[in-house]
């Protein structure tokens, strides 16, 4: 048993009251002795001797004090100063050191009366100060501690540590600016004050100065190398610098100095979330949460590592743990809201997003994600209060603002759409995402001019956003700058062909307003056929229709400059026509506009009813159409661009000009450039009961032949040149318009031009250039002959209805070893007595269907169980695979288990179904 010498000190006496004895002279002088020779426990024992002859001398319990403090026995230190202080409670040494003590066993509160006692003792004291301020920041009172340490500096000007407390404790109060320059004055005093400078480095990161902070951080670790937390903190400020690969160097010289350390390891895997490196977060959470289980931030944040992994079904079981381990962690419920949204479930968001706001009232994410989800269900009003909310908790976040004015755009409260708009411009200058939307906005407003602005900025930051080329066609339509919205709309088609349709329409548009309507409807028929929904090209081919009625198949007379303005007018929009289709609808995501490929990469494909895009020079940008010249009959023969090939189906009802129309509408026919002499003889029909007479149209005579005599009519032009690469313009049997109109009937005629048509295909020809269609033709019969044999050989495959035999079949060729062959009630019962013994584990298991769930995202087949409600829920990847499974019928499947949930169904995934044996 340990002897204590305490515990033999008789009650102390009142002085005078006590023995005086002559040993105790000597024994007091060996005390002393001893202690200046280090020999503390004899020191000890000898005070000790002292206390025992004579309690009333109370300096004998001061020393012996002093003695347990070196000794490490603050307690029994304490005791003894507590014991002089009944006799001269005054002692500024002994109550200043009782202080120090009670500051070192954490009894602040307790320093803190000692050291006001010191203080009062001796106002001029700036140790005193000094420690009291010290105690006051530990328990939070920082004003209180700086002015502490302010008294000090004024009595002690030179300590260092003053500096450095009171530079600590204006950090705590935010005042970075004055606790920088108290913790440089500091390192001025003491240039190996490390503290100091991690200290001056910590309000450098507050300020947004990060690389003065990584070099205070680096001249600390010079002074103190071996300090993992150091590396560690300058890792932190190296991500805010963007310099991933030295903040991940930083964390592993951290974890060199402390391997195996969770803090530091959690740490890192926080920085490699933040930096986006999701698979090593990953992996270092997944070591934080081996080494320490279940911690709730650490789950949540390996949660949402996996989440931008693409693995929902296990982070969703991350945010699940973290909720079950903390049900008051508001950042769990989110993370489990998130998951819902990353699978289009928005309504099975807001009840998790309505907890997590109960819980976390601060977290601006929360409020955000539940906007999305309200707009998302059509809940506008919902959407702005969470939307407003989000901005008031971060002003400077761009994503939640930018909601708010895509609601407010819906609105129609265009001024309010505006100002948030403004506001986002000034976050975020370099966005082309917030200049379009500005734009859009900017058009609805009626200001064109300005939506042009920002579309053209949008582009200029990103010239592949496709989006922004086709409002700003939009844009320009509306300012009748044609052929402005033409080349924007040609680039849109090159990046994404899904603006096919509007090309046509506008090409269309440029057509109707030089008079040339036959091609105008030849384009506005090829853009239905693309989008039968487009309503701008409806009404463009109902209004075109109507001013060919009017004016003619070949349009306005010669300088007839009003019927011009006129067309363009109507086909403007301005009079009933076409209106403005909308390309963009707002996703609502917290940023980014997709974008497409970068122009100039060639054209892409259409198919066959699209128009082919002109790869030549762009048309030179104007904002009036100018009127088109007649060319004249006889010109040089020279060659002249052609327009751009087009491919259109036939329609009684016209003929477009320069066009090819022809039976078939997935036909596709390119011509070669034309001369001035080959562009006749294209008119001339190829029809045999025709080919005798002349032409007997009169061209209109060009600008310069106004005032010349009138030319003869040119004499009738031979057939078809063989020269020409291209086959015929029209295939024998079509009527020309030219001919005897009054005896045609659209319709009958159309089908006789058909049958003819393809009877000439297989005909053998004379004229060997112009047996080349009919000779290509019988190459129809591959496509159709590939089709038979598809279907034939997907049936043959048993690509059709699946039987369970098909289903078994399947199950055979699964591979994956099986852990254990159990039956659905066994698996039940061990996975309720322990959730992780079959986990992750590949097993077998047997049962009766319960219920077969075959829905657009789940298809899965749940066993009986022992519990009532829930079952063995085995899911599969395809309908297909339990399309002919039946409630009732006996099955063996194999899947991985995934861990056991209260109240669901026990989960597994990657189903097969295996032959019962």
């Amino acid at each position: 048993m340990t002897h204590d010498p305490v515990a033999e000190v008789p009650p102390l006496s009142l002085p005078g009251g006590g023995t005086t004895d002559r040993s105790y002279d000597l024994h007091f002088r060996a005390a002393t002795a001893a202690l200046q020779r280090c020999d503390y426990n004899l020191a000890a024992a000898e005070y000790t001797h002292c206390v025992q002859l004579d309690p009333s001398r109370a300096e004998a319990f001061a020393r012996r004090g002093d003695v347990w403090k070196v000794l490490g026995r603050y307690d029994v230190a304490i005791a003894d100063y507590s014991q002089y202080m009944r006799v001269d409670p005054r002692s500024e040494a002994v109550v200043f050191g009782r202080g120090q003590l009670f500051a070192f066993l954490d009894r602040h509160k307790d320093a803190v009366a000692d050291f006001d006692t010191a203080i009062e003792i001796n106002p001029a004291n700036a140790a005193a100060y000094l420690s009291r301020g010290q105690s006051r920041a530990r328990f939070g009172d920082a004003p209180g501690a700086a002015a502490d340490f302010g008294r000090a500096i004024e009595l002690a000007p030179g300590n260092g540590v003053a500096y450095l407390e009171r530079g600590t404790a204006l950090i705590d109060l935010q005042q970075y600016k004055e606790a920088i320059g108290d913790l440089t004055r500091a390192v001025q005093l003491n240039p190996f004050l490390g503290a100091a400078v991690a200290r001056r480095a910590e309000a450098h990161g507050k300020l947004g100065q990060y690389e003065l902070a990584a070099a205070d951080l680096s001249e600390a670790l010079r002074l103190d190398p071996l300090n993992p937390q150091l590396y560690a903190i300058r890792g932190d400020i190296h991500l805010r610098l963007k310099s991933v690969e030295a903040a991940l160097q930083d964390y592993a010289e951290a974890l060199r100095l402390a391997p195996g350390n969770p803090d530091l390891l959690a740490r890192r895997g926080m920085v490699c979330l933040e930096a986006k490196r999701y698979d090593e977060a990953a992996a270092d959470l997944t070591e934080v949460l081996r080494l320490v289980p279940g911690k709730p931030e650490w789950l949540r944040a390996r949660g949402e590592a996996r989440l931008q992994k693409g693995e929902p079904d296990l982070a969703l079981a991350d945010f699940s743990e973290a909720a079950r381990k903390a049900p008051n962690y508001g950042p769990a419920y989110l993370g489990q809201a998130r998951v819902c949204i990353s699978r289009g479930d928005f309504g099975m968001a807001i009840p998790y997003l309505d907890r997590a706001a109960e819980l976390a009232p601060n977290l601006a994410e929360v409020f955000y994600q539940r906007a999305r989800c309200h707009l998302n269900q059509d809940r506008a009003a919902l959407a702005e209060i969470d939307a407003a909310r989000a901005i008031e908790l971060t002003p400077d976040d761009p994503a939640p603002r930018q909601l708010r004015a895509e609601i407010a755009i819906r609105g129609e409260r265009y001024e309010e759409a505006y100002d948030d708009l403004a506001n986002l411009v000034r976050l975020t200058p370099n966005d082309p995402a917030v200049f379009l939307l500005r734009g859009k906005l900017e058009f609805r407003r009626k200001r064109l001019d300005a939506a042009v602005q920002d579309l053209t900025i949008t582009l200029k930051m990103n010239p592949s956003l496709t989006e922004a080329l086709a409002e700003r066609a939009t844009v320009f339509r509306a300012q009748r700058r044609h052929y402005d919205a033409l080349n924007d709309l040609i680039s849109a088609v090159h990046q994404n062909p899904k603006y096919s349709a509007e090309y046509l329409v506008q090409r269309g548009i440029v057509h109707g307003s030089q008079g040339e309507y036959n091609r105008a409807i030849a384009d506005f028929l090829v853009a239905l056929q693309l989008d039968p929904e487009n309503k701008g090209a409806a009404k463009g081919k109902e209004l075109v229709s109507q001013l060919r009625d009017q004016q003619g198949p070949h349009g306005p007379a010669q300088g007839a400059d009003d019927q011009h303005a006129e067309a363009e007018r109507v086909l403007s929009g301005d009079a009933g026509g076409p209106k403005r289709v909308t390309h963009w609808k707002s996703p609502v995501q917290p940023r980014g506009v997709p974008g497409g490929s970068v122009p100039g990469g060639g054209g892409q494909r259409l198919g066959a009813a699209a128009a082919r895009l002109p790869q030549t020079a762009r048309v030179p940008r104007t904002s009036r159409i100018p009127k088109p010249k007649p060319r004249p009959i006889e010109a040089p023969a020279e060659v002249v661009p052609d327009e751009e090939p087009v491919v259109v189906a036939y329609d009684p009802s016209f003929e477009a000009e320069g066009a090819v129309a022809l039976a078939d509408p997935d036909v596709t026919v390119e011509r070669e450039p034309r001369t001035a002499r080959t562009a006749l003889k294209a008119r001339k029909p190829v029809s045999t009961k025709l080919k005798d007479k002349p032409d007997t149209r009169k061209p209109a005579p060009t600008r310069s032949e106004k005032s010349a005599p009138t030319r003869p009519a040119a004499p009738a032009l031979e057939p078809l040149s063989t020269k020409l690469a291209a086959p015929p313009l029209k295939p024998a049997g079509f009527p020309n318009k030219t001919a005897t109109s009054q005896a045609l009937r659209p319709k009958k005629k159309a089908a006789k031009a058909k049958q003819s048509f393809w009877k000439g295909l297989f005909k053998p020809a004379d004229d060997e250039e112009e047996s080349k269609l009919r000779k290509y033709g019988k190459f129809a019969v591959i496509p159709i002959g590939l089709l038979a044999g598809a279907f034939t050989l997907y049936n043959a495959l048993g690509l059709g209805e699946p039987s369970l035999d098909d289903i078994i079949k399947k199950g055979k060729t699964f591979s994956v070893p099986v852990a254990a062959t159990v039956t659905a009630e066994q698996l039940w019962s061990e996975s309720e007595k322990d959730s992780r013994k079959y986990a992750t584990k590949y097993v077998e298991v047997s049962g009766a269907v319960r219920k077969v769930i075959s829905e657009p995202r789940k298809n899965a087949v749940v066993l009986e169980s022992p519990n009532a409600n829930f079952g063995v829920e085995v899911d599969f990847n395809t309908k297909d695979d339990v399309q002919a499974i039946k409630a009732g019928d006996k099955v063996v499947m194999t899947g991985e288990v995934q861990p056991k949930q209260a109240n669901a169904n026990l989960s597994l995934r990657d189903g097969r179904v295996k032959p019962k044996q």
